[in-house]
């Protein structure tokens, strides 16, 4: 299990350090030096080339339980937080039978201007229909925080164990406002109002599929399944049910019994894919599936 983590480095961007962007869908071999790359307009379309769709988790100050479940180094106080699914359909004998996406991620002031440019890898290699999570870092190699405004993917690159070079494909993605840390809640004399439970509900239907499911860290499960538990604080939910050869499988995630993401698949291997995260500015749950 590999979980290492570069920071980003002015220094580094100054001296035109990180990973290629590639503009083919196939990938390039080798790595180069990044493009400088401004931040995208929100409202852009968010479109994706290679084995691995790549969804922004948060980007910002990180809080201690967001440093606590990455398990983050004290040395990252912010950054980019990110979660991969692998949706290669076929592995590459070249490559091997497991990957994971080494994320290129420009983090830019306010006028778009990139400050600092981190590249990492994320915490596990996956097989298809697998997924995991990552983190980028935005720290100078003397460990002081780079200020700025906004998170852009950029690229990434995937690591094989048997793999003799590195495929890079492009991420067009918008760039993710950064959030602050949340901001300390006031003393008050009054008594504390008890706030109601909510709750997060797990739901796979159809023929026989392998199950990944949970929040943040994902486990194993088994079709069909209707599992309900508190809503707690990971940056997102997920469902992952791979058909074993034939049929037809739904997963669907409710937050206090709303349906907030619904996917169907048939035949095949195929993997219906369901996952929600938070917004970080409205605290509503959204759909983060692909369009």
């Amino acid at each position: 299990m590999n979980r290492k983590i570069v920071f980003a480095s002015a220094a580094a961007l100054a001296l035109g350090t990180g990973l290629a962007a590639c503009g083919g869908s196939g990938g390039t071999a080798g790595k180069s030096a990044a493009p400088k790359s401004s931040a995208s307009s929100p409202s852009a379309a968010v479109t994706q080339e290679g084995p691995f769709k790549i969804t922004p988790l948060y980007c910002g100050v990180f809080s201690p339980s967001q440093r606590a479940q990455y398990k983050l180094p004290a040395a990252i106080a912010s950054g980019l937080l990110y979660r991969y699914l692998n949706v290669a359909s076929k592995q590459s004998s070249a490559g091997g039978v497991l990957m994971q996406p080494e994320l290129a991620v420009d983090f830019s002031d306010s006028s778009g201007v990139a400050v600092a440019h981190g590249v990492s890898t994320g915490w596990d290699f996956t097989t298809p229909g697998g997924s995991s999570t990552g983190a980028v870092g935005a720290t100078d190699t003397n460990g002081n925080v780079v200020k700025f405004a906004s998170c852009h993917m950029t690229s990434y690159a995937i690591e094989t164990p048997r793999s003799n070079g590195t495929a890079t494909w492009p991420v067009h993605a918008p760039a993710m406002p950064a959030s602050s840390a949340p901001a300390a809640a006031a003393s008050s004399s009054a008594p504390a109002v008890a706030k109601p439970a909510h709750t997060i509900e797990y739901v796979v239907t159809g023929s026989k599929a392998k199950v990944l499911y949970g929040g943040g860290n994902l486990v194993a499960g088994s079709a069909p399944m209707d599992l309900t538990k508190p809503l707690g604080h990971p940056d997102y939910y997920a469902i992952d049910a791979q058909l074993q050869g034939s049929g037809t499988v739904t997963c669907k995630l409710l937050v206090d019994a709303k349906v907030i993401a619904q996917s169907t698949v048939s035949g095949g291997t195929r993997t219906a894919h369901c996952e929600i995260n938070q917004n970080a500015v409205t605290g509503a749950w959204e759909d983060t599936n692909s369009p």
